[in-house]
């Protein structure tokens, strides 16, 4: 994906509507160059400073062993996850009525 990416920009295809005047043939590789633009934006591309991007999730890796460890390590702690959340909001009740205060003031 990146590479295709990398070779579509240098070629003059660096945006959606440039790279949606190509036909693509039948390949092993790609079903739809639109694959692309998912990857653009699951890598927040719209921001510019790399230091301001946060929730990227996508990384490059080599080999389907490389994809593995990385989704493992992500999450594998769900219930760490899920625990933050439980405890983040507590009791319902106690949530609804904190927000309607809220929104009366």
């Amino acid at each position: 994906m990146v590479f295709a990416r990398n070779l579509l920009r240098s070629l003059g295809y660096d945006t959606t509507a440039k790279r949606a005047t190509l036909t693509l043939k039948r390949n092993q590789y790609f079903e739809d160059l639109r694959l692309i633009d998912m990857y653009e934006l699951a890598i927040r591309n719209d921001v510019e400073l790399l230091q301001d991007r946060d929730g990227n999730w996508v990384q490059n890796f080599v080999s389907p062993e490389d994809a593995l460890l990385f989704a493992t390590s992500q999450f594998r702690r769900f219930q760490e996850a899920e625990a933050f959340v439980r405890e983040a909001i507590g009791n319902a009740a106690k949530l609804e009525q904190t927000l309607k205060r809220r929104k009366q003031s």
